[in-house]
């Protein structure tokens, strides 16, 4: 995290003191509201977001389904914690590596059943895997079959088993039991055999989609009671395979509508852990206000981007991008946007700032591109290229045509308005017309995924949930199109397969099978260069969680934040937070 005193004029003193006052009127009548309020037991209180009744629904495959129960209500194999390289034990008690076979088995958890009474096997880990194929998992990149000799034991059989491959059967949770969802999933096995059938996938995919079960069923610790468009309750699954060692008994979420409501939680106490992104100002009076308040600061393992369209003109020239790059001051717009991030805006290769000096060397960064703030050099780009600039002060087409651009906003994340507004008030000031429009949250990613933006606020490169470089190539060059996933960098962006000769698709394959450090530098080197090069994306800093942590009202146990388990939190942290329950370490005040 940067270092350093911001200073500030009088207007935005006064308007920030504002803005807190503004909450803490609002946290007086949360109090108020909460005040009735007793507790017969631990209930752990939080913040999320989920499609509100009566379009809400149960089933994991559905577009915008999951939200924020995902990972109460359905399980992993296993977890995997990036800073400390280890696994944390699920449905699966042990996975064993063979990479002579090229397998990885998997030993189920005896016992454990779904939330609807059914005993949970093998064929629900297949069932699960199965419909990932028609999802378009990465692993089923690599993968060549899987089988279930008997009701606890899987094998997974790959191509090529990789140094990743363990932690990737780990990425999604098993949440779809044979009983309920078979009737898609073994359809699938017959495709697989035949190398595929677009058409016949998308038709099952579809009808697995337009099955709505009022309630998800899982093999998770908490079970979904009641769902309103304000508040979400789960309930302790009594027959939770770690029932005993579980000590919260009520999970109570309130709907993540902006960053500003859950301000106002947070500065009440009404939760016991969110990570909104907030100013110092909000962090100031929410540890003020309540003596219970931790504030965690770890790395949340994405950088926060400028997301270029490279098919339409003029994003689809690299000059105009590169002088855009140029045009922005980055860490300016993180001062505003997320005081607390690190500052990328020099290099944009595709690794993460806080992961740069593991993988590329300094003598590497300097033949690259560096684009630290220089507007002078962003004029003499667009001058070479033919670009005028007009009467008005705003730059035309080298044909003449003036330039009139958005740049698209995810309504609610209010950090990436307020950066947003920075990237366009310099913009303007350089000469580039553009204007910030803000689109609503469940429509975001299909805007972006049809094209329908100049430039956006986007995650550019993330380790989630991997730790690794591959993650973020991955998700830029080699994800396959059309899923419902938030995946879409590589259909949006229109970045080509092949950049000056660097096939990105192949090396990014070739990533993801390096088993030594040596042999991932050298492909990292030539991703890095066509990433910074190209520029589909331009880079402004590393996103930090900032995660407020109730620590005393209701719940206590929290890990300090050096523990490595925060590394889990990135990309789901929810993630941690169930760990945390399974395992008993979260309990309530006594």
């Amino acid at each position: 995290m940067r270092a350093g005193h911001q200073v500030k004029t009088r207007s935005e003193s006064l308007k920030e003191g504002f803005v807190v006052r503004k909450y803490l009127v609002l946290v007086s009548l949360v109090l108020l509201l909460l005040a009735g309020s007793t507790f017969a037991f631990t209930e752990f209180h939080g913040a999320g977001n989920w499609v509100v009744p009566p379009a809400f629904q149960g089933n994991p495959w559905a577009p915008r389904a999951e939200w924020s129960i995902a990972w109460y209500v359905w399980e992993p194999l296993m977890y995997y914690i990036p800073a400390s390289q280890k696994f944390v034990p699920c449905l699966a008690t042990s996975m064993d590596v063979d990479a002579n076979a090229r397998t990885i088995t998997a030993h189920l958890r005896k016992g454990v059943v779904w939330q609807d009474g059914i005993k949970f096997t093998s064929k629900d880990v297949l069932a699960t895997f199965y419909l990932g194929y028609l999802k378009h998992w990465s692993v089923w990149n690599y993968l060549d079959s899987i089988k279930a000799p008997d009701d606890y034991t899987v094998v997974f059989h790959f191509k090529e088993l990789t140094a990743l491959s363990k932690i990737m059967l780990c990425q999604d949770r098993v949440k779809s039991s044979e009983a309920i969802y078979g009737k898609w999933a073994d359809q699938v096995p017959a495709i697989i055999a035949r190398g595929g059938d677009e058409a016949l996938e998308s038709k099952i995919y579809s009808d697995l989609c337009s099955y709505r079960p009022p309630i998800p069923v899982g093999t998770g610790p908490f079970k979904l009671k009641s769902v309103s468009a304000d508040t979400m309750i789960l309930d302790k699954f009594q027959n939770y395979w770690a029932a005993d060692k579980v000590k919260i008994d009520r999970i109570r979420i309130y709907r993540w509508t902006s960053n500003e409501v859950v301000w106002t939680y947070v500065i009440a106490g009404a939760i016991d852990a969110a990570h909104p992104a907030a100013s110092r100002d909000v962090v100031a009076a929410a540890l003020k206000t309540n003596p219970h308040m931790k504030y965690y600061l770890p790395s949340d393992l994405g950088e926060f981007v400028i997301l270029f369209n490279c098919k339409k003109p003029p994003m689809s020239d690299v000059n105009f991008r590169k002088a855009v790059a140029y045009a922005v001051n980055a860490d300016l717009v993180r001062k505003i946007s997320l005081y607390f991030a690190q500052t990328a805006g020099d290099y944009t290769t595709g690794i993460i700032k806080s992961f740069r000096d593991v993988y590329l060397s300094k003598d590497f960064l300097k033949t690259l591109t560096n684009y630290t703030y220089n507007p002078k050099k962003a004029e003499e780009i667009l001058l070479k290229a033919g670009y005028t600039k007009g009467a008005d002060g705003y730059w035309r087409m080298p044909n003449g045509k003036p330039i009139s651009l958005e740049y698209i906003n995810h309504q609610g994340y209010s950090d990436w308005i307020l950066g947003g507004e920075s990237i366009v008030t310099q913009l303007k000031k350089f000469g580039i017309k553009v204007e910030q429009r803000i689109v609503v949250g469940a429509l975001y990613g299909d805007t972006i995924r049809g094209g329908k933006f100049d430039m956006a606020a986007e995650f550019g490169p993330v380790f989630w949930g991997y730790g690794s470089p591959w993650r973020a190539y991955n998700r830029l060059y080699a994800y396959k199109p059309g899923t419902t996933t938030g995946e879409y960098l590589k259909e949006a962006s229109g970045v080509p397969d092949v950049i000056e000769g660097i096939n990105t698709v192949k090396l990014t394959d070739e990533l993801f099978k390096a088993m030594d450090l040596a042999t991932q530098k050298a492909i990292i080197e030539k991703l890095a260069h066509a990433t910074n090069e190209y520029l589909p994306y331009y880079s402004i800093y590393e996103k930090r969680l900032g995660i407020f942590l109730n620590d005393g009202e209701r719940v206590t146990g929290w890990p300090p934040k050096t523990d490595p388990i925060w590394s889990a939190a990135s990309g789901g942290i929810e993630r941690v937070y169930k760990i945390l329950m399974q395992e008993g370490i979260l309990h309530g005040v006594k």
